[in-house]
């Protein structure tokens, strides 16, 4: 059976509202009394979501069983939506805050508009897809840790902020857009691609891993050339982004990559391809 949760906010918070509650695994079974008294921390206080939250749930035999969760309006001032789940999906009708998907161990998070900070910090699986642009620290370790994403894909569709997979250790991210300064520091493995321009000093203090990018005016010069070739993972690559619903205009499944390794001063075992033929 197909459960369809569709909540509408009903005011805008005036103060960060934490919502690490609202997930389509989590509210499998819950009534709409029962999501509505959901305790959700308001400032310094607790609040129910139904001072937030009013909508509707629907239950239909027809479709894919599971739980989808949608969210619609402003979400710019609530957080960790989504942190955590580990099924089902979650749509979000608008702009959302810091920490969405962090924490995520599986499902399908959708965002049609910008997703703030933090975003997929530390998530293990799923997939999480954003229409517009994503805010610093993509799929980063929160400070103190020492591994940030390790599995999963973001697809973004817009632009990306700083820090965009530090301390990454797998899993997938792309950027269709610009991304800004330290894309993949201290990055341990998974890839990065970047189809717009990259800030500087790219791949920073990463150990292993890929990041692909089409313009590498500021590669660092610790990296070194190896080779120029077409790697044989990149049609397959192209084709799960595509089936992610993201083209790449000019990223054909021929291109054709110089390969450098680095950084030097953590043992070149990672390395930045640049696409000149895109």
């Amino acid at each position: 059976m197909k459960r369809v949760i569709d909540l509408r906010l009903t005011r805008v918070p005036d103060l960060p509202l934490e919502a690490d509650r609202l997930r389509p695994d989590s509210l499998a079974q819950a009534g709409l009394d029962e999501l509505y008294a959901l305790p959700l921390l308001y400032g310094n206080q607790t609040v129910a979501a139904g001072e937030f939250l009013r909508g509707e749930i629907q239950e239909t035999e027809e479709g894919a069983s599971g739980v989808t969760l949608i969210l619609r309006g402003d979400f710019k001032r609530v957080k960790r939506l989504g942190q955590g789940m580990q099924s089902g999906e979650l749509i979000i009708e608008g702009p959302c805050g810091f920490h969405t998907g962090a924490e995520m161990g599986g499902g399908r998070i959708t965002i049609r508009g910008d997703a703030g900070d933090w975003l997929g910090a530390h998530m293990t699986g799923g997939v999480i897809r954003v229409e517009g642009n994503a805010g610093h620290w993509v799929g980063a370790s929160y400070r103190g840790k020492t591994q940030g994403m390790r599995g999963g894909a973001v697809i973004i569709h817009g632009n990306a902020g700083r820090m965009t997979g530090t301390k990454m250790r797998g899993g997938l991210i792309v950027v269709r857009g610009d991304c800004l300064e330290f894309p993949g520091y201290d990055m341990n493995a998974g890839t990065i691609l970047i189809a717009g321009r990259s800030g500087r000093h790219i791949g920073s203090g990463m150990v292993r891993g890929t990041i692909i990018v089409r313009d590498g005016h500021s590669l660092l010069p610790t990296f070194y050339h190896n080779c120029a070739y077409k790697p044989s993972f990149w049609p397959l690559l192209r084709s799960y982004i595509e089936a992610q619903g993201l083209v790449l205009d000019g990223w054909g499944a021929d291109c054709f990559f110089d390969r450098y390794s680095g950084e030097a001063l953590t043992g070149c075992k990672g390395e930045v391809l640049l696409c000149h033929t895109a």
